[in-house]
């Protein structure tokens, strides 16, 4: 079963500090609150889909920003990791698939550290959920999650970027924008700028006076909030003197970024005879609150869904659970009829920001099936 994903992940890292269990549905993720708030964030920050080279040449890692908004220094306490390939969930697999937290072992307030993603070599589409938490020395917990997608991506003008995607960002604060990149060929000053006056700091982690074929790069920028479109431009130099450059178009918007992600947000089900007709994806609390009056549905106008379950936090449900705390990942493993062809189905997630509120939040993933039997 081949997964294709088109799309640009935007997802939120938060801080939370005061997690906890209310009403049973879920497990406790902290305890008690540092602020009146209970709200501990650092920030919002996008990142596009993260491209795999099919050469063992190839010299992959990418730095992912932790930033410590809070007045405590924290300290790491555990990692969980889950893994989907090619849409299907791979249970107790971590080996080529590497987060190296070990910058990240002491976070004083007010700062940063950088965790450092090495991506799988495989052949396909991988998605990454991962939770993070830290507790402080009053023994408070802070987790927040995310989920990195990866994709064989062709190079286009000496990169390997997912540069037909737009970054659509909704931010009441300062947030950063990751572009994860390899790069075709050697090349040499290599450049990130950007035209827009919300620029507040931008970096690249590799060395920009010369980068080898093959190898990756990180460009991080950080801009202010407002409501504008902008572009993202790097650039090297060829040995030839020939320039090389891609653009990512950046369109942000004020307000509050969306507390809940999906990990693919368009899934192309290649629903052949040799597949266990299964896919599975992520759902997240990226936010640093609970949420509240979750509801999952799915179309299913073709009946191509024949089953529904989540698994989340290690717990099994048949439906999705009402309440998600900050951090909370949650699988979707759908069951698929083998015999179902060239239709489609919309996966649905709604909720509350604040309890009882009469404007939910929607997020959505379209499944397409192509290829199937007869």
């Amino acid at each position: 079963m081949q997964i294709i994903n088109w799309s640009v992940l935007l997802s939120t890292i938060i801080l939370c500090a005061g997690c906890s269990a209310g009403d049973g549905s879920m497990p406790a993720t902290a305890t008690s609150p540092l602020s009146s708030s209970g709200i501990q964030a650092f920030g919002f920050s996008s990142i596009l889909r993260i491209p795999i080279v099919n050469s063992t040449n190839s010299s992959s890692s990418y730095d992912l920003d932790v930033l410590n908004l809070t007045d405590k220094a924290l300290s790491f306490n555990h990692l969980d990791a889950q893994f989907i390939h090619d849409g299907q969930f791979m249970p107790n697999i971590y080996e080529d698939s590497y987060l190296n937290v070990s910058d990240c072992m002491v976070l004083n307030p007010h700062s940063r550290c950088t965790l450092h993603y090495t991506p799988p070599k495989r052949i396909g589409e991988d998605s990454t959920a991962f939770k993070l938490t830290f507790n402080d020395e009053q023994h408070n917990f802070y987790s927040f999650s995310r989920v990195l997608n990866t994709a064989n991506i062709p190079a286009i003008n000496g990169f390997y970027v997912n540069s037909s995607q737009k970054l659509n960002v909704v931010s009441d604060k300062n947030y950063q924008v990751t572009v994860p990149f390899l790069v075709a060929e050697d090349l040499q000053n290599l450049r990130l700028t950007s035209n827009s006056s919300n620029l507040v700091n931008q970096r690249l982690s590799c060395n920009i006076g010369f980068i080898a074929r093959n190898s990756s790069c990180t460009a991080t920028l950080e801009f202010s909030p407002g409501d504008y479109t902008t572009s993202i431009n790097v650039s090297g130099i060829t040995s030839d003197q020939a320039i090389r450059q891609f653009n990512i178009s950046l369109k942000a918007k004020t307000g509050n970024p969306n507390l809940l992600s999906i990990s693919d947000e368009d899934l192309i089900i290649d629903n052949t005879e040799s597949s266990n007709h299964r896919v599975s994806l992520f759902v997240l609390n990226n936010g640093s609150n609970k949420i509240h009056d979750v509801v999952a549905s799915i179309s299913n106008t073709s009946n191509a869904i024949t089953d529904v379950n989540y698994q989340c936090n290690g717990q099994n449900y048949q439906q999705i659970p009402s309440s998600l705390f900050a951090g909370d990942i949650c699988r979707v493993d759908f069951s698929v009829d083998p015999h179902s062809k060239d239709v489609f189905e919309n996966f649905e997630v709604t909720f509350d920001q604040v309890l009882g509120s009469d404007l939910p939040s929607t997020i959505s993933s379209q499944i397409y099936f192509i290829n199937s039997l007869e």
